[in-house]
């Protein structure tokens, strides 16, 4: 399993960069967009099972003592350039980086589509937390090749 995270308090116009280096033959680079004033955790775990890769995207809002995020799944679309992209409710995770998940509250989060996106292109991927004021973080995700 391989796995990158990031953990500091969000400040205004605060960002967190990760990258995956393989995701089914995929390279992905992500950056996150925090809204202001709340401390979070943010990390990227990546899984394979039954010879497929699995992202797990998760932020702790430990100034409002919740946790949300998402399970990604790319790979190219036979025939194409383009990569398809699912997007899945959060894997159940009883811990991540050593934050113990039962200390918060899992946040109700709308999933994104699953959509096919041109190699290179970013996707925007808002991720909603109505219970906090009604503000957002969001992902811009780039995809590539991965190069052997």
């Amino acid at each position: 399993m391989m796995s990158a995270q990031s953990s500091l308090p969000a400040t205004p116009s605060s960002t967190t960069d990760f990258d995956v280096q393989d995701l089914n033959g995929i390279t992905l680079h992500g950056t996150t967009h925090t809204v202001e004033n709340i401390d979070y955790f943010n990390a990227v775990a990546v899984t394979v099972q039954h010879n497929r890769s699995v992202l797990h995207r998760l932020i702790v809002d430990r100034t409002h003592h919740l946790f949300f995020g998402y399970d990604l799944e790319a790979f190219l679309a036979e025939g194409s350039s383009r990569v398809h992209v699912h997007f899945a409710h959060l894997s159940t995770l009883d811990s991540i980086e050593g934050i113990p998940l039962f200390l918060y509250k899992p946040a109700a989060m709308a999933v994104p589509h699953d959509q096919d996106v041109s190699i290179g292109s970013t996707l925007e991927t808002p991720i909603g937390l109505e219970q906090a004021d009604n503000k957002f973080f969001h992902d811009q995700l780039t995809f590539a090749l991965r190069h052997p």
